[in-house]
């Protein structure tokens, strides 16, 4: 049971009573509650060795080899995204004129030039001229664009001899029917005939 003691002084009046002294509270502190620690329901990592890292880059090369597109398949993606377009150096009179084949944009503006011309003889000079004007890239490993100065690349070939025009051409023909014949015999011949191959 809990005490009160009552306070008092004494002076020359007499002990004066002054009440009922305060007990001192007491502050505890709760002791922290533990923590409970749960083990992890993932698994261990497992590390691998050297020989089963190697012999798992060595099936990843295989399977890619196994899924890798035939080479004639590849080289006409190239051509048709443009990023491997088909290229020819021509050495006319120790001038190296490089050449490269049309992108489907290039070819498209070529037909619409070609069909402005009024007649026949007409509509194949424009093709000639428009080609070759799309197709010069180089000139002895500088742009030909370099060269133009205040003339279009058009107007560049009218003012070339009418025998290097007609070398160019024949170059630049030449390129793209090789391309086409080399393509028919890696897919197997005519397209038919890879139809064909293709249903065996």
């Amino acid at each position: 049971m809990q005490m009160n003691r009552r306070r008092a002084i004494a002076s020359s009046l007499g002990h004066i009573d002054l009440g009922e002294a305060k007990s001192k509270e007491v502050l505890r502190v709760d002791e922290p509650e533990p923590i409970l620690s749960f083990s992890s329901s993932e698994p261990e990592e497992t590390f691998k060795t050297e020989a089963e890292i190697e012999e798992e880059i060595k099936k990843a090369r295989e399977n890619k080899k196994i899924n890798r597109a035939p080479k004639s398949a590849i080289n006409r993606l190239e051509i048709l995204t443009g990023i491997g377009r088909l290229v020819k150096d021509v050495d006319i009179d120790g001038i190296t004129f490089s050449l490269r084949s049309l992108k489907n944009k290039e070819t498209k503006e070529v037909i619409e030039a070609a069909a402005l011309s009024a007649t026949n003889v007409g509509e194949a000079l424009t093709i000639r001229k428009a080609t070759l004007a799309r197709a010069i890239y180089e000139i002895d490993g500088v742009p030909f664009m370099h060269f133009l100065g205040d003339v279009g690349p058009e107007e560049a070939i009218d003012e070339m001899e009418s025998s290097v025009v007609a070398k160019l051409w024949k170059e630049y023909s030449n390129m793209i029917l090789e391309h086409k014949e080399a393509t028919i015999e890696d897919l197997g011949g005519e397209p038919k005939e890879i139809v064909e191959n293709i249903k065996k």
